[in-house]
């Protein structure tokens, strides 16, 4: 019988490499996940539904958060997650973010095995490595937000069909399974899988029963009864209120077709360019897709870098996808044209649904392709290898380290950003900043008064009313938001306490015709209180 020391030895290195990889990115998603965890508007929405059905105030409610701001409301599956997560680890906003945490590492893992599907272990390693330190991939996984539990998900889906295409002539009811479950959560994640997931399985199962594939009813049964069973609510609701969520779906739709065909797929197009790489470089933002057409800041001329980036991004895409059809259309063996034809057709089938609403989507919608970009990757690597061999590796293998590099820097800086407070702004706030303030307004309130008012300065007001308002209220304290700090229909003897960017405002001194009693600084921002 083999010793541990010796059975750790006959260890493949690729697992070694693997579990580095997956540990680096464990680390960079976990980090200060308290302190650093964007809780802003929609998080404190959500974190109010979940807390106040925890402590039974309310109930969950059957249909989920709304999808591109429309009527139309998702699966309720993403608060029943988060719920959960609540009940087992306790009910605060960052416990409740744990299931967008647990799917961004869990795609690290089966972002490796669907590769595997198709590269071998070198390729399959590299690129798992870029996609566990790209900042978009992290940063979704930093947060609570439906969308974020897309990844998993997504990947889960075509792994399963995958698997049963690849092996026609057998019933294959654990993948089915899995199938069925990617496919029940994952429409309830995004509006744009709500579309795709279930068109692509139809497609691809048809293809399955035509090459002759055996237990094609009993996979369909399983897939459909799945899928069904975790989207009961919904179904439930649709049918107690006369399918009224299905026709907000459509209504949704047609009011975010602003475009015409021709300039929503050209639309659609650059973003996708910009998103593949995006995802790879982390060199960017999660842009409004209309804002790439842009003249940048300084102009193109003056802005040399955003050029070359651009055409960087477009020259690798178009490359990658020129790849991709070759091989498709070349390819002899059956499961890798198989892989191939999968991410095809799904690519194709989301450009098509993106189009429809390429009015109002920007680069993070993309996450429905997160996949992308790292398998066009590979392609370029193998056609590398295959014309140059070894000295084609190498190269490979230069890119990949400045990929991870690069995107490894733009870590560390957005680290840094975090660190300094400079993430809490008029676009984002963290929790360790509206526990802050939160904590601020509660012990510089008398004991007497059960509210007191928020007001701000420019957008500052709303953006850190609803973070502090969720912590303030959890605490018993009632909050108000009001514009005009001089209204008259202000309750005297109320605090009124006021946010504004750190320095705006001389202590003592004055806001509207309310002197400054106090004031805090809180990194970029500051809480002055107002006499009243």
């Amino acid at each position: 019988m083999k010793s541990i020391p010796d059975k750790i030895k006959n260890i493949s290195k690729y697992f070694w490499v693997f579990l580095a990889i997956f540990l680096v990115g464990v680390f960079l998603r976990t980090y200060k996940f308290h302190d650093w965890m964007r809780f802003s508007m929609d998080q404190a929405r959500d974190a109010a539904i979940i807390s106040n059905a925890v402590a039974g105030k309310a109930p969950l409610p059957s249909l989920g958060p709304d999808a591109g701001n429309t009527k139309f409301l998702l699966g309720p599956m993403y608060y029943d997650l988060s719920y959960l997560s609540a009940k087992i680890f306790g009910n605060y906003p960052d416990k409740m973010a744990y299931p967008s945490l647990a799917s961004g590492i869990l795609a690290i893992l089966f972002l490796f095995f669907f590769l595997r599907e198709y590269f071998d272990q070198k390729i399959s390693l590299a690129l798992t490595g870029i996609m566990s330190v790209s900042y978009f991939m992290i940063d979704t996984s930093r947060f609570s937000s439906n969308p974020n539990l897309v990844p998993l998900f997504v990947i889960l889906f075509l792994w399963g069909l995958l698997k049963i295409i690849n092996d026609p002539r057998e019933f294959h009811p654990g993948w089915s399974a899995l199938v069925g479950f990617a496919l029940g959560m994952g429409v309830q994640m995004h509006a744009i899988t709500l579309v795709v997931m279930p068109v692509f399985g139809l497609l691809a199962l048809v293809y399955f029963w035509k090459v002759g594939g055996k237990g094609m009813g009993k996979s369909l049964i399983i897939i459909i009864a799945l899928a069904l069973l975790f989207n009961i609510g919904q179904i439930t609701s649709e049918l107690h209120t006369n399918f009224q969520n299905t026709r907000n779906f459509f209504q949704g739709l047609k009011s975010k077709s602003e475009n015409n065909y021709g300039e929503g797929a050209g639309l659609i197009a650059a973003c996708q360019i910009e998103a593949n790489g995006y995802f790879l470089t982390s060199i960017g933002d999660d842009y409004d897709c209309g804002d790439i057409f842009k003249t940048p800041k300084g102009g193109w001329i003056a802005d040399k870098s955003y050029l070359l980036t651009l055409a960087a991004y477009t020259l690798f895409s178009l490359t990658g996808y020129y790849f991709l059809i070759y091989n498709f259309v070349r390819e002899k063996e059956n499961g890798r044209k198989n892989f191939l034809g999968l991410v095809l057709l799904f690519n194709l089938l989301t450009f098509i649904v993106l189009v429809s609403v390429s009015s109002v989507i920007h680069v993070g919608y993309y996450i429905v392709l997160f996949f992308m970009p790292f398998v066009l990757l590979g392609i370029l690597m193998e056609a590398v290898r295959n014309k140059y061999g070894r000295k084609g590796m190498l190269a490979a293998a230069v890119v990949i380290l400045l990929l991870i590099g690069s995107s490894l820097a733009v870590d560390g800086a957005m680290a840094s950003s975090y660190a300094q407070g400079l993430q809490n702004n008029s676009s984002n706030s963290t929790l360790f900043q509206a526990e802050a303030m939160a904590d601020y307004i509660l012990t510089t309130s008398p004991q007497n008064v059960s509210k007191v008012y928020f007001a701000g300065q420019g957008s500052l007001a709303k953006r850190y009313y609803d973070a502090t308002i969720y912590l303030v209220r959890q605490s018993g304290l009632n909050m108000s938001l009001i514009k005009d700090v001089d209204s008259r229909r202000i309750a005297p003897g109320v605090p009124i306490y006021y946010i504004a960017q750190s320095g705006a405002y001389p202590v003592p001194g004055m806001i509207g015709n309310r002197q400054i009693t106090a004031s805090r600084q809180f990194l970029n921002q500051t809480i002055y209180i107002l006499k009243n």
